[in-house]
């Protein structure tokens, strides 16, 4: 055990100060929420920081970049250490993930992307080992991860002289307690989506935050899907909270970024490191995602409406095996969120793709608003084929489609969807 507190304490996480705090501030019973008042209320907040959207703002004397640097004059001398504008947004993410909690300790930090946010935070959270120790260290993850966070956790870690992850069914508690007895030493920590992308299976972050707490692992949460709208992922004992702000968090589909949030000492090195690996979010972003924020509870709760909608409608399409959808879920204020998929029928995994494949040729023949896109969160309806990447899928995820709601009138979207399906299947 001493062994295990050391090398997470080395890693900046599981110290003595973030585990009282977490312990006395941040867990929750189930089913807590900030309530949509103080949500959008922390949102629609105007920022008291100076928001100067310059590279380099002006100083006043040349010594101020050591007095900024050593926490005696606030302000900012060179965006890539920080801005104005990226200290307003965080403020706001902070609040809106764990605002409910005394100040101080659960900070952030965004960066230009999500992809980056993932593998700038799990590149900071290992640096420390040394090179002759990382031989047989990995991540635990679960089964179904975003394609591009399997690079991280895989060949980005093996670049680096560490193993590809375990994967493990998060959503068997007992399959995860067994991957962690059986490696102990050798698990750096637990990566795990909330909902997972794009099978839609619920993950109890709660009880799988006590297992690898057990060990002193750390807990890492990638909270695009639910957002703090859905879920508030501190609440139920995650260490590390990511976010893609390109999605519902910027709104409008037309801005990258993306965010961690973690342990005040934690960040603060991580805020070193970016400046060196880079990922910074520009001031000029910065400031348009928090000016974009103010309508993102009422857009959630729009985005919701629709997706139980459109849903419901296709759990009574004969032609789809399965529709990947939880309306509710414990510890999520309204289900699994507002992104979904189907699984299109078919005698075998073959027969499914070609049905996946029509499905899309059909869409774009039919008047309606969906499209075939590749992100979500941006107002619009959109649909992505597992199979339209190009690369060999494996059996589960042949005919998946992913689904996600948007903003405008779900009875077009239940209308296009109708005709689609009744080309795909016609004769059948």
């Amino acid at each position: 055990m001493k062994m295990r507190q050391k090398r997470s304490q080395d890693m900046g996480i599981r110290n003595k100060k973030w585990m009282s705090y977490q312990t006395q501030h941040l867990l929750t019973p189930s089913k807590a929420f900030d309530d949509l008042e103080t949500l959008t209320e922390i949102v629609q907040r105007e920022s008291d920081a100076p928001l100067d959207i310059r590279i380099a703002p002006p100083l006043e004397d040349p010594l101020d970049i050591l007095r900024i640097n050593q926490g005696v004059k606030r302000g900012h001398w060179y965006s890539r250490y920080g801005s104005g504008p990226e200290d307003a947004l965080v403020r706001k993410l902070v609040e809106m993930e764990a605002g409910y909690a005394p100040p101080g300790q659960v900070d952030a930090l965004v960066t230009d992307c999500g992809m980056s946010a993932i593998s700038l935070a799990l590149d900071y959270l290992v640096r420390g080992v040394p090179m002759n120790e990382r031989a047989g260290m990995r991540f635990l993850v679960g089964n179904t991860l975003y394609f591009m966070t399997d690079e991280v956790v895989d060949k980005n870690m093996r670049d680096q002289g560490f193993e590809e992850a375990i994967r493990v069914d998060t959503t068997n508690l007992e399959e995860v307690r067994k991957a962690l007895e059986g490696h102990q030493e050798r698990i750096i920590g637990v990566f795990v989506e909330t909902i997972s992308n794009p099978l839609i299976e619920r993950t109890d972050i709660r009880a799988m935050a006590e297992i690898a707490h057990e060990f002193d692992k750390p807990v890492i949460v990638d909270n695009t899907l639910l957002t703090p709208y859905g879920q508030q992922a501190f609440r139920l004992g995650a260490d590390v909270v990511i976010h893609s702000l390109s999605k519902y968090l910027s709104g409008d589909g037309k801005t990258n970024g993306g965010a961690v949030l973690a342990p005040h000492d934690f960040i603060m090195g991580l805020r070193d490191f970016r400046s060196m690996r880079g990922g910074i979010l520009s001031p000029e972003t910065c400031k348009k995602i928090d000016a974009g924020l103010s309508n993102f509870p009422g857009e959630m709760e729009r985005y919701l409406k629709n997706t139980r909608e459109l849903a419901g409608y296709l759990e009574t399409v004969r032609h789809i095996e399965k529709v990947h959808y939880l309306a509710e879920c414990p510890d999520t204020r309204n289900g699994s969120g507002a992104v979904f998929s189907i699984s299109l029928t078919g005698a075998s995994g073959e027969e499914k793709q070609r049905h996946e494949m029509k499905f899309f040729e059909e869409l774009r023949k039919v008047d309606g608003p969906i499209e075939c896109k590749t992100s979500f969160g941006d107002g619009r309806y959109g649909a992505l084929g597992q199979s339209t990447f190009g690369w060999e899928v494996p059996d589960a995820l042949k005919g998946v489609v992913r689904l996600s709601a948007g903003l405008g009138d779900v009875r077009l979207a239940i209308g296009q969807l109708r005709t689609v399906f009744e080309r795909i299947y016609r004769g059948e």
